[in-house]
């Protein structure tokens, strides 16, 4: 349950950067965390398909592609060997999330699509960094390089 709410957090959070760089937006976001909460938690389990833009690749804004192909880099460059390894990698991961997030300024359905990638990047994120045996943050870090797969074939 613990991770649902750092996951709820995280996923206010980007949403509030992404759409408003005014820091009372901000802030009442934040006061309306349960409300937000109760609304995806319906949503829970429902996967949504990324589309194209019209046969194409979604543009991702420079700002922000920066700390996508740094998060790539980190995961393609991995050799760690002990959960510390692991451990590290996600907090360096969590860093270019938070940056990447905070430079958002993507908006309309290149933004939504987006999205698509992101919350469940963010979500197995989260399951590397609280993995307690190293064979569950194997598991996440494949999950999360894997994910590089469908990022390439929908953003460019």
């Amino acid at each position: 349950m613990k991770i649902k709410s750092i996951l709820m957090l995280g996923i206010v959070a980007l949403l509030v950067s992404c759409s408003s760089n005014e820091e009372g937006e901000k802030s009442e976001a934040a006061e309306k965390y349960q409300e937000t909460e109760a609304a995806t938690h319906h949503h829970e389990g429902q996967e949504h398909a990324i589309i194209l833009n019209h046969g194409e690749r979604w543009k991702v804004d420079q700002d922000m592609m920066v700390y996508i192909r740094s998060m790539e880099k980190l995961l393609n460059d991995f050799d760690g060997s002990s959960l510390n390894d692991y451990q590290t990698l996600s907090a360096e991961i969590s860093k270019n999330l938070n940056l990447l997030t905070s430079n958002c300024t993507m908006t309309g359905q290149a933004h939504d699509e987006l999205h698509k990638w992101l919350l469940p990047f963010i979500e197995e994120s989260g399951k590397l960094s609280k993995a307690e045996k190293k064979s569950d943050a194997e598991e996440s870090y494949r999950r999360l390089k894997e994910s590089y797969n469908t990022l390439n074939a929908y953003f460019r």
